[in-house]
């Protein structure tokens, strides 16, 4: 029994470090795949945008999970699914969104 019960966490352990693994590497792939759109698209602004993408994306982390840990502790697991569902549409929505890239900042420089 206690050899099924050390295989058992073993293989948990090992499901968990590859599916770490697959979800690092997934973000990674989103950070190079948004930052070469902004430098595509963004001509002459891409620190600029780059920075912006980057805050946004840790501070988004940050109130996630606060917001979501909150979520969890009073309505449970429904409550936060149901806040992933509604920010994957909010994103949905504002894909085809015109991007902006900073047009006219640097007329403030002069």
């Amino acid at each position: 029994m206690t050899f099924f019960i050390l295989s058992v966490i073993q293989n948990n352990i090992i499901i968990l470090a590859i599916g770490s693994i697959i979800i690092d590497a997934m973000i990674q792939l989103i950070h190079v795949n948004n930052q070469s759109n902004i430098y595509i698209n963004c001509n002459g602004n891409e620190s600029q945008a780059a920075s912006c993408y980057m805050t946004s994306f840790i501070l988004g982390g940050i109130f996630g999970s606060k917001i979501s840990a909150l979520l969890y502790v009073n309505h449970a697991w429904l409550a936060v699914c149901i806040m992933c569902v509604v920010i994957g549409f909010i994103g949905f929505i504002s894909f085809n969104k015109k991007q902006i890239c900073f047009k006219g900042v640097d007329d403030f420089e002069n």
